[in-house]
């Protein structure tokens, strides 16, 4: 067993937000730390001890770090103090986890290889830093594009000298990594589009986008069950909506299209699963306007959100997603839709990179107004029966790409180049 031990080659992750991954027994690098572990690699994540968007911190005594392990999926808990929202004390928090990571790793002797994750860029900065000083190779994966993503919803102006030092330090990144991995599938475009193709060639460019555990999916769709009516009731079709409701998803749109599909359908009901602070607001709207084939159910545990798109006839995708979509999706809720085996219907072009109209799982384009999408929300439940059981065994089969045990495989891949 030593021997065994000795010859399993050692992956770390960095990954800053992975302590939810902890809490939640799932998410992507705990699927690929499972996954890859099972294949005989010796796995470790190194992420923060404070737990994102929550006021949760635990306590890792006076070595500025603790260990935990779940599931045997072994993770390292670096100090980093709370913070809230987007200001000073989330930045202080991340520089807090990219000094620290550099004095916690040399516990834990020497890896083969690092996978050093963004959400921002100090983590792959740590992985690149580290692993030149042990002389191991790293592998940068990119799943927000810095400072990409905000100079699009408008919290950085694209021309502003700390945006460039921004895009300056995102290139200096991208050419040192061994290896990139990017859940966007349009990363190849994004770097032409920014010019960088010397400095970073297709050849080192991978991508492998968020998927599902199907294990795990599956189990909890029999296993983890609500008791509701609404998912129950037979006299109507059924529209599902997983997901937040804020702002910046624009949920008032919900109303719109439920008081126009009330006007072309009377078997077809919108049932909402998210919290959020447009919650209250929307159920109020609700009630003013006396609709009956809307409701908010108000936030659920991930862990039902299979039972629930199981009941389903049609999954709806945020219209406004930004323009970033134009590198393609991979937002997690696209994925539990499609494992629901049940068609997608989404306010939103897709070019190239999109996975809906290309692989025939359900209809995504830009609608007019919301008359025309109730319109073909109505035709796509209650018309053409071989078309809509096309879309459902075209989402199934879409599911098995997307399984994490298969993009774990890509991964392996990776390390072994």
């Amino acid at each position: 067993e030593c021997i065994l031990e000795i010859m399993k080659k050692k992956v770390w992750i960095f990954n800053h937000y992975a302590t939810d991954t902890m809490l939640d027994h799932g998410g992507r690098h705990y699927w690929f730390a499972k996954y890859l572990t099972r294949a005989g690699y010796d796995v470790r994540i190194f992420c923060a001890s404070t737990v994102h968007d929550t006021d949760i911190n635990f306590d890792v005594g006076k070595s500025g770090y603790c260990e935990k392990e779940v599931d045997g999926v072994k993770y390292t808990l670096i100090e980093t103090s709370n913070y809230v929202g987007n200001g000073k004390s989330r930045v202080k928090n991340m520089y807090q986890y990219y000094r620290r990571i550099f004095r916690v790793v040399k516990n834990y002797g020497k890896p083969n290889v690092i996978l050093a994750s963004s959400v921002h860029p100090l983590a792959l900065q740590a992985g690149l830093k580290i692993s030149k000083k042990l002389g191991v190779k790293c592998i940068c994966e990119v799943r927000d594009l810095w400072p990409e993503s905000l100079v699009e919803y408008n919290i950085i102006p694209r021309n502003h000298i700390i945006t460039k030092l921004l895009y300056r330090g995102e290139r200096r990144l991208y050419k040192k990594a061994e290896s990139l991995v990017f859940t966007i599938p349009g990363a190849g475009k994004y770097i032409s589009d920014r010019g960088w193709e010397n400095d970073v060639p297709k050849s080192k460019i991978y991508n492998i986008n968020n998927g599902i555990d199907l294990e795990v999916y599956n189990e909890n769709k029999l296993n983890k069950t609500v008791e509701d009516s609404d998912l129950e009731d037979k006299n109507f079709k059924k529209v599902l909506y997983t997901g937040s409701l804020r702002a910046a998803n624009k949920p008032e749109n919900f109303i719109k299209l439920a008081e126009c599909l009330a006007e072309v359908s009377d078997n077809i009901k919108i049932i909402v699963y998210g919290g959020g602070d447009q919650l209250e607001v929307l159920r109020a709207k609700v009630a003013e306007k006396g609709l009956n084939n809307i409701v908010f159910k108000g936030r659920v545990d991930k862990e039902y959100i299979p039972f629930i798109l199981s009941k389903g006839d049609l999954n709806m995708m945020d219209g406004d997603i930004g323009g970033l979509s134009k590198y393609g999706i991979s937002g997690n809720k696209l994925f539990d839709y499609i494992a629901s085996g049940k068609p997608i219907i989404m306010d939103c072009e897709e070019n190239e990179f999109g996975i809906i109209n290309s692989n025939k799982i359900g209809i995504a384009k830009n609608f007019e107004n919301p008359k025309a999408m109730a319109e073909t929300i109505a035709d796509m439940i209650n018309g053409d029966e071989k078309r809509y059981e096309l879309w459902c065994e075209n989402a199934k089969a879409l599911t098995l790409e997307f399984d994490f045990k298969r993009l774990t495989d890509k991964l392996i891949e990776i390390i072994e180049k």
